[in-house]
C-alpha cells in the first residue's frame, strides 16, 4: 500500500505504535535473575578482586580475554583432569572482553569458544558453549568490547 491510498500527505507526521513481546514484567524478571547470578563488575576487578583472565579464540575472534572467578577456574582445571567434585558448577558466568578496547566483541548465543586452561605442567585447550550474553558498558568507549556471558562446557 502507497500513502496516499490512506490520505496521508507529503509532509505529516506519522505515529508508530511497536507491540514487543513479554512486556515489563518478563522484562524485570529476566533483570531481576540477571542480578542474582551476576559476575563481578569489570571496574570491581580494576579494584582489587580476585580474577584470573585465560586467553580464548571464538568463530569470530582469534583471541579473547576471558574473565573467571578463582574457584570455577579451579573447577574447570579438575575438569580438564577428569576429577569432578559434587558441587562443581555446570554454568559458568564469565566476562569476555576483545584485547583491543576499539574492537567490538561479536559473541552469539550457542557459540563455541575454545579456552586455553593452564594445568600444572600443560596447557588444555577446553571447549565452552555460550547459553546467555549481556552487553557491558562501563568505561564510556563508544564501542562495546565487553559482554558478561554464561557458558558451559561441551
Amino acid at each position: 500500500m502507497r500513502r496516499f491510498s490512506y490520505n496521508i500527505s507529503k509532509e505529516s507526521t506519522i505515529h508508530l505504535v511497536l507491540r514487543l513481546r513479554g512486556g515489563v514484567a518478563l522484562a524485570l524478571r529476566r533483570s531481576a535473575a540477571w542480578r542474582q547470578h551476576r559476575f563481578m563488575s569489570v571496574s570491581g576487578m580494576q579494584k582489587g578482586h580476585k580474577h584470573v583472565y585465560l586467553l580464548a579464540s571464538s568463530q569470530h575472534h582469534p583471541q579473547l580475554h576471558v574473565y573467571f572467578k578463582p574457584a570455577d577456574l579451579e573447577a574447570e582445571k579438575r575438569h580438564a583432569t577428569d576429577r569432578f567434585l559434587g558441587d562443581d558448577p555446570k554454568e559458568i558466568r564469565v566476562i569476555i572482553e576483545t584485547p583491543d578496547a576499539s574492537e567490538p566483541i561479536q559473541i552469539m548465543l550457542f557459540e563455541h569458544l575454545d579456552v586455553m586452561v593452564p594445568l600444572k605442567d600443560s596447557t588444555v585447550s577446553r571447549s565452552f558453549k555460550v547459553l546467555s550474553v549481556r552487553a557491558k558498558r562501563e568505561d564510556g568507549l563508544g564501542v562495546i568490547h565487553r559482554c558478561e556471558c554464561r557458558i558451559t562446557s561441551v
